[in-house]
């Protein structure tokens, strides 16, 4: 579980983040159900299929980039929780953005993300969101080659973009250029917008 500060145009605004293994099937009705409950005196409450992010990194890049262009007034989408789907997904429709990273029947582990002002209502909206979901994962968005090659796929990263960050095959390093990729194509989903 993550709680950082995010950079803003005044004021603080708090995300975090945590990722939570599914404890029984639910329907998206209910999962929507459970974020419109949680989301009271916030400003975001998303869930996501933790499958097709790689990592906090990556979560925190889109975040950042939502609430800039909700303060910027540039939003793609009507809603923050949306535009970090968006951004998170590094598309600029939103269908496509659902279908690649948002919750499904085949989405084992969820993660969590929570948005606000108030640092302590943003931690305690995570860990209760978490257990209402599941059970918390400690060693959130592991990483594998599977998982990796998956995501590089999803966002069309080649061979040859990764070689200008690694020529390494080990999965760190490997993680880290697609990571570095990734914040490049979620920063660039409101250009052309």
């Amino acid at each position: 579980m993550l709680v950082e500060t995010l950079i803003g145009h005044g004021g603080s605004i708090f995300v975090g983040i945590g990722e939570a293994s599914i404890g029984e099937k639910r329907t998206l009705d209910t999962y929507l159900k459970l974020v419109k409950s949680q989301s009271k005196g916030l400003l975001a409450v998303q869930l996501m299929d933790s499958s097709a992010l790689l990592d906090e990194v990556h979560i925190l890049s889109a975040v950042q980039n939502a609430v800039n262009a909700w303060k910027g007034n540039y939003m793609i989408s009507r809603s923050l929780d949306v535009e970090i789907v968006l951004y998170a997904s590094g598309q600029k429709q939103i269908s496509r953005a659902l279908q690649q990273v948002g919750i499904s029947e085949a989405t084992v582990s969820v993660a969590v993300v929570v948005l606000g002002v108030d640092k302590d209502t943003v931690r305690s909206t995570l860990l209760e969101t978490m257990k209402s979901i599941g059970s918390p994962i400690t060693t959130e968005f592991s990483p594998s080659l599977d998982k990796v090659h998956r995501i590089m796929e999803s966002f069309d990263i080649s061979e040859s973009e990764i070689r200008v960050f690694t020529e390494s095959r080990k999965l760190e390093d490997l993680k880290e250029a697609v990571s570095r990729c990734i914040a490049s194509r979620v920063s660039s989903v409101a250009l052309d917008a």
